[in-house]
Parts: structure tokens; sequence; C-alpha cells
């Protein structure tokens, strides 16, 4: 009984394989998501992009200079 029309209508074009039609029909979303959104902004973390990094490194350097709090003292030698 192999008849070239199917005998329902189905999504599922008549020429697929059944592998095919298997792998379509059980095939699933992740079962995790994949970049879960981080709680807390950290400043080194795998999810952050290259370039989130970059920007968080230079706004770190940025701080660092401006604020006479962060910066490390010099000797006094090496000032005069």
């Amino acid at each position: 009984m192999l008849s070239p029309v199917p005998k329902h209508a189905n999504w599922n074009s008549s020429r697929q394989t059944q592998n095919q039609k298997n792998r379509l029909t059980r095939a699933k979303p992740p079962s995790k998501p994949l970049l879960p959104a981080p709680k807390h902004a950290s400043w080194s973390s795998s999810r952050l992009t290259q370039n989130q990094k970059n920007r968080l490194t230079r706004a770190k350097r940025q701080l660092l200079r401006l604020s006479p709090a962060f910066r490390p003292k010099k000797p006094l030698s090496k000032r005069l």
C-alpha cells in the first residue's frame, strides 16, 4: 500500500522521510534560557560581551583618573 497521495492533510510534505518528520516534530526549544539576564551588574562576568567589558573597563579607568582618592600615591622622590 505505497500510495503517493497522503491519506490525511499534513503540514509535513509527503516527500519527507520519517526521520525528517521525527526531527521536526521532536525538536524542542532549549530547556534553559541561553543568556539569562544577570541579577547584579558585575565587572568581570563571562556573560558580558567583549564590547560591554571594554566599556566597563574604560569607565573604571576614567573614574580612577578623575578621583584623587583612588589614585595611587607616588613616592615624594619621583615628584621632585
